[in-house]
């Protein structure tokens, strides 16, 4: 299962509705917030496999939620995939640890492969 935190419902929608057709399970989240809650009351078992993180939201942010699930440490093991336009992607992605990043726009191809390496095969 894959959680995608994204505020953009557009990006957050069509997201979800091409991983779907790829055969992933997919839960969304609007906010960090959102996200941090639905991890928090989540039975050990249903929790994701891969989180898709946007870093600019509003409520709480990628950063934010990213320090949150490091606290935690089942939820810290969940490895988290950036996705955003910051300019300097690529740092932030290490600065958070992060299993790896995709810049906006970003091609899905190029995502989906990604979440492959991740040996998240649907």
């Amino acid at each position: 299962m894959i959680l995608i935190v994204e505020d953009d419902v557009d990006v957050r929608d069509n997201l979800a509705d091409v991983l779907q057709l790829a055969g992933y399970k997919i839960v969304t989240a609007s906010n960090g917030l959102d996200a941090y809650e639905r991890l928090r009351n989540a039975a050990t078992e249903t929790l994701p496999d891969l989180i898709l993180l946007d870093l600019t939201m509003p409520v709480m942010d990628g950063r934010h939620l990213r320090g949150e699930l490091l606290k935690d440490e089942i939820l810290a093991r969940i490895p988290v995939v950036l996705i955003s336009s910051a300019v300097d992607i690529k740092n932030e992605a290490a600065s958070l640890g992060a299993a790896g990043y995709v810049k906006k726009p970003f091609k899905l191809d190029v995502l989906l492969d990604l979440i492959e390496r991740s040996s998240l095969a649907p």
